[in-house]
C-alpha cells in the first residue's frame, strides 16, 4: 500500500532542475548495461562517455570531472546509481590512496530507462504509420492451436502455456498499437499538421497503411469469431488451471499467489474475447475501431481536399486555358464547340423536363430514353391564371367504421400470435418457429425498446413489464412467413408471469 501512495525518489532525475545533466547520465549507464551487460562504471569512464557522445557531446564541452561528481552523488541519494569503493589488491602506496570509486546502476534505473526508450519506439512507429497486417493472422493461428489442444498429454502442458503467451502478447501488441496510433491522430498536434500543406505528400501514405491495416482485421475478425465460437467456455477454464497450475510448479519461492494469478489469466481471455465479440450486450471493440478508423481517413481526406483546393486557388490556368482553346480551334462543328463548352463550364441555359407519368418500368432508363409525349403549354401572362375548382369534402362514417373494425380485429389477432408464443413466461426467438410478419415487426419493434434503456427493460402496449436477455452469443434465424431474419440470440422475460 505505501509504495502506490509513497513518492517515488528514483523518477527525481526526470524532472529536477538539473535535468539536462541526470539524464545523459542514466542515459549512459542504461547503454552501457543494454550493449555489453556491464552495470559498472568508474569516474572517468563516465566523463568520457559524455563528452565524447554523438548525441549531446556538445552540450558538456564546459562539463567537467568536479561537476560530476557532484552530480553522481545526487544520483545516489536517489538510489539511481550505488557507489563502490575498488577493493582490487594495492601493489603500491601510492595506489592504495588512489584508490578510486566505482558506481553501479540500480534495476530501477535500468526499467525507467527501458521503459522511456520504449515510449520513444511507440511514438516513431506511430508517426510512421507502421502497422502490422499479419498479426490478425498470428492470433487467428494461435486460436486453432488452443482449439486443437488435448489436455490428455501432461507433457505438453508447457506447450499451451507458450501458446497462450504468444496469443496476450500478439493481442497486446495489436490492442496498444491501434489505441496509441488512436489517440495520436486525435491529439491537438496532429489536427494541427493536418491543416497545414506539408501534410499533403504524407496523406496518401498515411491513409494506405491504415485501410491496410483495417483491411486486415476486417479480413480475419469473422475468421476469428467463429473461432470463438467454436471454443467451450469450460475448455478454456480448464486450460486456465492447467497453465497457473504449471507456472506454480515452476516457481521457486512462495511468493505465488494461485487465485490472483487464475484471476488475471480469466481476465486476460474476457479482455480478448470482448475485443473481437459482443459480450453481454457490450459493443466489440473491433467494431469500434472500425468505425473510428474510417472517421479518420475521412476526415483526413476531406480536409487534404480542402487543403489542395486552397493550395491550388492561386495557381495559374494560363496552359489549361491554351489547350481548351487548341481543343475548340480543331473542332469544326459548331455544335460540338457547345458541348464540349458544356462539359467545361456548364450549360448556360438549362431544360426543364416535366414527366406527367411514368412510362417505363425500367428504373435505369433516361429520360430521352421514353416514348416521347405531348405535354401543351399555357401562355405565362401577368394576371392570367388557371383558377382551381374547390370541391368539397364529403366524409362516409360508415367507410371510417369499416376501417377503425378492420385496425381492431388486425390488432386483435396481432395480440393473440403474440400471446401464444409466450412459454413459461418467456419468449425465446429461437424456439417460436415460423411466425407472421406483424408479429416479427412486434418483436423487433419490442426488442428495440428494452435495448435503449439501461437496465434492457420495457413494457408491452398492453402493459405487462419485461426485460431483454442474451442467451449465448451465437447466431440464431428468426424465420417468417416472407423471409429468415439473422439476429443475435435473445430472449423476452416477463416479470409479473416470472414472480407470479
Amino acid at each position: 500500500m505505501s509504495f502506490l501512495i509513497n513518492p517515488i525518489k528514483e523518477a527525481t532525475y526526470l524532472s529536477t532542475t538539473k535535468s539536462d545533466r541526470y539524464r545523459p547520465i542514466c542515459y549512459v549507464f542504461y547503454q552501457k548495461y543494454r550493449q555489453e551487460y556491464n552495470a559498472y562504471m568508474f569516474l572517468d569512464e563516465i566523463y568520457q562517455e559524455l563528452v565524447t557522445s554523438e548525441i549531446f557531446g556538445t552540450y558538456f564541452t564546459d562539463y567537467n570531472e568536479k561537476e560530476l561528481e557532484e552530480d553522481l552523488k545526487s544520483l545516489v541519494k536517489w538510489n539511481n546509481l550505488i557507489i563502490h569503493q575498488d577493493e582490487s589488491h594495492a601493489q603500491r602506496i601510492e595506489d592504495f590512496y588512489k584508490r578510486k570509486n566505482y558506481y553501479e546502476v540500480t534495476q530501477y534505473t535500468i526499467s525507467l530507462e527501458r521503459s522511456l526508450e520504449e515510449m520513444r519506439h511507440n511514438l516513431q512507429a506511430i508517426r510512421g504509420g507502421s502497422f502490422e497486417r499479419i498479426l490478425a493472422d498470428h492470433i487467428l493461428e494461435d486460436l486453432t492451436k488452443l482449439q486443437k489442444w488435448n489436455s490428455s498429454d501432461k507433457e505438453s502442458f508447457g506447450d499451451i502455456r507458450n501458446i497462450w503467451r504468444d496469443l496476450m502478447s500478439r493481442f497486446e501488441a495489436l490492442r496498444n498499437g491501434t489505441a496509441d496510433f488512436l489517440s495520436h491522430v486525435n491529439s491537438e498536434p496532429y489536427e494541427r499538421l493536418i491543416h497545414t500543406e506539408s501534410f499533403l505528400p504524407y496523406k496518401e501514405k498515411f491513409v494506405r497503411l491504415l485501410s491496410d491495416f483495417v483491411v486486415g482485421i476486417m479480413e480475419k475478425k469473422d475468421l476469428i469469431e467463429e473461432s470463438l465460437s467454436l471454443i467451450d467456455e469450460k475448455n478454456i477454464e480448464n486450460i486456465i488451471s492447467i497453465i497457473v497450475s504449471y507456472e506454480a510448479e515452476q516457481q521457486i519461492n512462495d511468493m505465488f499467489e494461485e487465485e490472483v494469478v487464475l484471476e488475471r489469466r480469466r481476465a486476460e481471455w474476457l479482455g480478448f474475447k470482448g475485443w473481437f465479440v459482443e459480450i453481454n450486450g457490450r459493443k466489440a471493440s473491433s467494431r469500434f475501431l472500425i468505425e473510428q478508423t474510417r472517421g479518420t481517413i475521412q476526415k483526413i481526406v476531406r480536409i487534404a481536399d480542402q487543403i489542395s483546393d486552397k493550395f491550388n486557388y492561386f495557381k495559374s490556368r494560363k496552359n489549361d486555358y491554351l489547350e481548351l482553346a487548341r481543343i475548340f480551334a480543331n473542332t469544326s462543328d459548331i455544335r460540338d464547340c457547345h458541348i464540349i463548352a458544356g462539359a467545361m463550364f456548364g450549360v448556360s441555359n438549362t431544360k426543364h423536363f416535366l414527366v406527367p407519368h411514368k412510362s417505363e418500368d425500367d428504373i435505369t432508363k433516361h429520360v430521352w430514353e421514353c416514348d416521347p409525349f405531348e405535354l401543351p403549354l399555357n401562355k405565362k401572362t401577368p394576371g392570367n391564371r388557371n383558377k382551381r375548382t374547390k370541391l368539397p369534402i364529403y366524409e362516409n362514417p360508415l367507410a371510417q367504421m369499416v376501417l377503425i373494425q378492420e385496425h381492431l380485429e388486425k390488432t386483435r389477432m396481432i395480440q393473440e400470435k403474440f400471446n401464444s408464443i409466450i412459454k413459461d413466461g418467456k419468449i425465446i426467438l429461437e424456439e417460436i418457429g415460423v411466425v407472421y410478419p406483424e408479429v416479427r415487426d412486434l418483436l423487433l419493434e419490442l426488442l428495440g425498446q428494452a435495448m435503449i434503456t439501461k437496465k434492457f427493460e420495457s413494457r408491452t402496449e398492453d402493459g405487462r413489464r419485461f426485460y431483454l436477455r442474451l442467451r449465448s452469443n451465437k447466431r440464431i434465424h428468426l424465420r417468417s412467413t416472407d423471409g429468415t431474419l439473422t439476429m443475435n440470440d435473445y430472449e423476452f422475460v416477463f416479470m409479473e408471469e416470472m414472480y407470479g
